[in-house]
């Protein structure tokens, strides 16, 4: 991931895709590889992939914010509670 934030820094958002897709793919619950993804998207002006982005990274920090229960399960993955 430090790569493709490198890369975007460096101003080559479209080589720096490709390994943050896969730093996402490695570690899928942690919302920084999406939020770096979201960058590169906007600077490269593809902002349907950059919606999608942030909204996975809205979506990880809002279950990271879930209350947990004794049973150290999240309440929000229980419907009808």
């Amino acid at each position: 991931m430090a790569l493709g934030r490198a890369l975007i820094r460096a101003g080559r958002a479209a080589d720096a895709v490709g390994h943050l897709k896969r730093a996402a793919e490695l570690a899928p619950q942690n919302p920084e590889p999406h939020y770096q993804l979201a960058v590169a998207y906007r600077r490269l002006g593809k902002k349907a992939e950059a919606e999608r982005e942030s909204a996975i990274v809205r979506r990880l920090h809002e279950e990271r914010r879930a209350p947990v229960s004794k049973t150290g399960e999240g309440t929000a993955a229980k419907p009808n509670q």
